[in-house]
């Protein structure tokens, strides 16, 4: 194959990690750009669809069949958005903000996405509230038992630990005096069409502890005074914090602390997201080899990815079937902590799910699709670099180019009838398809 420029391999790098992969039209569009320009392209959310434009109706799919419209809703999303930055910030606070349906309704599950999806890249401080106010994560993380006299301590907890400070940056006490102070906050159900009972969030005055509270070493009363004191009295490790964790989504895991200040100073006083992931594009870093070679898709990502290069929906791939296997179903991350990164999607379950799903894949390409239908009309070498093209694989590893072209060779040694649909599947299966770069 042709070699690339580094102003293409940069713009590749930038689609794929502030989306979902970029066809070469979409990369060479973005190649021509300054790289401040090409950074400002996709962070513009201005073409985004409307959240609700193709909601699921939850009314007409009931149950497993609500489920796998939630699914399709968002992946369809992730595949066509003219600003998939946002759907990308989505997949990030799913994690941030990891909620499962194995307690939670799907109803209160969407409802929460949503709130990712029309603050992705807006005001932290707004995002929290949001999140932590919603029934989802109260249920979730069973705030409904916080009341007076019996403090449940598990949101007052998560809020510091895995939603805005980290381990080590609050005190015991601070757990104990911010349960207090989000006694009294639960769910009300409320039977609608839609399922037996939709859970909405309530303020039960009558369960909240009534009595002054201390939370870093300041007075408080409310869960509003909680969020409130820890952006204002440790706004700075909160900056950090997540600073830390953008850049370990977005470029590679283990930033340096220099990065992490870079970082952590972009989202300035107001925690601006936006301005966070601008400072970590257009960082010099961001375009080293240690970012291009950083991180595996998760299974979404690979999913999704293969979707746009290939034009296929999640109705026809259902990935439902397939993204538990690899580790990642959404709306089911393991435990409130979310997802992990890199070797967690390293597993023989993985590998064999992600050859299931692209054994389907290849067989609906092969009858449905006009890709790679000349290629018998085609060397063996070019037949390989058509079939790479067709994945967005433009810089292939020598060992990838070698075997898919043995493939080929041995295919066309005998009836070449699995040529063409080995090669709608093998590509998707290269180490170069599972490196987020």
């Amino acid at each position: 194959m042709p070699p690339v420029s580094q102003e293409f391999r940069d713009a590749q790098l930038l689609l794929s990690r502030a989306g979902f992969g970029g066809l070469r039209s979409e990369i060479e569009a973005l190649a021509a750009m300054p790289w401040a320009d090409a950074v400002e392209s996709v962070l513009d959310t201005s073409t985004a669809p409307d959240p609700y434009e193709s909601a699921p109706d939850f009314a007409a799919h009931n149950g497993y069949q609500g489920f796998i419209r939630m699914v399709w809703f968002w992946l369809d999303r992730a595949r066509d958005s003219r600003a998939p930055i946002v759907e990308k910030m989505v997949l990030f606070w799913h994690d941030h903000f990891a909620c499962s349906l194995a307690k939670v309704g799907r109803v209160s599950m969407y409802e929460q996405n949503q709130i990712f999806r029309g603050h992705a890249l807006g005001n932290f401080p707004t995002i929290v509230r949001e999140v932590c106010f919603h029934a989802a994560m109260i249920e979730y993380l069973d705030n409904q038992d916080n009341v007076v006299g019996e403090p449940n301590e598990n949101l007052a907890r998560e809020l510091m630990e895995l939603f805005t400070l980290g381990v080590g940056n609050y005190t015991e006490e601070d757990v104990r005096e911010s349960a207090r102070a989000w006694t009294g906050h639960a769910i009300t159900r409320n039977v609608n069409d839609v399922d037996d009972f939709v859970p909405q969030h309530v303020f039960n005055p009558d369960d909240h502890d009534p009595n002054p509270k201390t939370f870093f070493n300041r007075p408080a009363q409310s869960a509003q005074d909680i969020i409130d004191l820890i952006f204002s009295q440790k706004g700075d490790i909160v900056a950090r914090f997540m600073a830390e964790k953008l850049w370990s989504f977005f470029a590679h895991p283990d930033p340096s602390p220099a990065i992490v200040t870079d970082i952590a100073a972009a989202f300035g006083a107001a925690f601006d997201i936006k301005s966070a992931l601008r400072a970590i594009f257009l960082h010099p870093e961001f375009r080293s080899e240690a970012t291009r070679q950083g991180l595996i898709k998760s299974p979404i990502e690979w999913i999704v990815s293969a979707m746009r290069h290939t034009g296929m929906t999640a109705e026809q791939t259902n990935p439902q079937w397939s993204l538990g296997d690899m580790g990642q179903q959404p709306f089911w991350p393991p435990d409130v902590s979310g997802w992990k990164q890199n070797a967690y999607w390293v597993s023989p379950s993985a590998v064999w799910a992600k050859a299931g799903f692209a054994s389907g894949m290849r067989w609906y390409l092969n009858e449905n699709s006009t890709l790679l239908t000349n290629i018998h009309e085609r060397t063996p070498e070019e037949s390989v670099a058509a079939a790479l093209e067709v994945f967005g694989i433009y810089e292939p590893a020598p060992s990838t180019v070698q075997a898919l072209e043995a493939f080929v060779r041995s295919e066309r040694a005998t009836s070449r009838w699995a040529e063409r649909p080995g090669l709608l599947m093998l590509p998707l299966l290269t180490p170069d398809f599972q490196v987020s770069a």
